[in-house]
């Protein structure tokens, strides 16, 4: 009775080591081919971000004029899709890119200055002691 005990704990023992094995093989299996999964690449573009007075407006394009220093300059942009509620005089932000050696607008929005708050001074009253 021992003995039929210790056969059947053998095949079991048999069974789990050959499964444990085709489990391991099927793990090593790509990386003996070789394969490697590729990790995604991406290309990071940088953004930038200029403001001034649009001087010049079409479907496909737009100048603003912009203060440097102490100077002024007109900068020509592409646009990728044609600006809606912006016209000639407006102030601007423009973000964009440089897409083959040219200026691509990505997004143009108008600058609105934030509200300024007006700080109205209490009257000062006189410190009295309770009495």
């Amino acid at each position: 009775m021992i003995d039929l005990f210790l056969a059947e704990e053998a095949k079991m023992a048999r069974v789990l080591s050959i499964g444990a094995c085709i489990v391991f093989i099927f793990f090593l299996f790509p990386l003996a081919r070789g394969e490697q999964k590729a990790l995604p690449t991406t290309t990071r573009v940088t953004k930038m971000r200029a403001g001034g007075v649009v001087t010049e407006l079409t479907e496909k394009t737009i100048k603003i004029k912009r203060q440097v220093k102490n100077s002024e300059e007109i900068v020509e942009f592409s646009l990728e899709k044609p600006v809606e509620k912006i016209k000639v005089g407006d102030k601007v932000k423009v973000s964009y890119i440089i897409k083959n050696g040219e200026k691509v607008a990505i997004k143009v929005t108008r600058d609105i200055p934030p509200k300024t708050v007006k700080t109205t001074k209490k009257p000062e009253v006189p410190f009295s002691t309770p009495k």
